[in-house]
């Protein structure tokens, strides 16, 4: 999950380059959805600990687009959460934690 402070900032010129960013950065059977005005998400399948390389090479990348006026946040959790009890937590409870970790992230300079 990715979200842009300051979204009403982002030109549309910027909003297409993050657009194509999130794109060719993923796995090709990923899917990249604008999940609200200033988040995006990214549905794929976890690979050799890819989702985390994929959020260090993002959040370079996103500075490069944005320069330094419009900050990002990023954080990513899995479905099924616990995978001992897949049934234990829905897809919406998971994006709910997600967003909520994006939340404390943000909050505490730590995305």
């Amino acid at each position: 999950m990715i979200k842009l402070d300051n979204i009403e900032q982002v030109t549309d010129s910027q909003l297409v380059d993050l657009t194509d960013l999130l794109l060719y950065s993923r796995n090709n059977d990923d899917l990249v959805i604008r999940w609200a005005d200033d988040t995006f998400v990214i549905i794929g399948y976890e690979k050799d600990d890819n989702a985390r390389e994929l959020i260090t090479r993002l959040t370079d990348r996103f500075a490069q687009v944005l320069g330094h006026s419009i900050e990002s946040g990023m954080a990513y959790s899995f479905y099924p959460f616990n995978f001992e009890q897949p049934m234990a937590l829905s897809w919406d409870q998971v994006s709910v934690l997600t967003e909520h970790a994006l939340k404390v992230a943000i909050t505490n300079n730590m995305s």
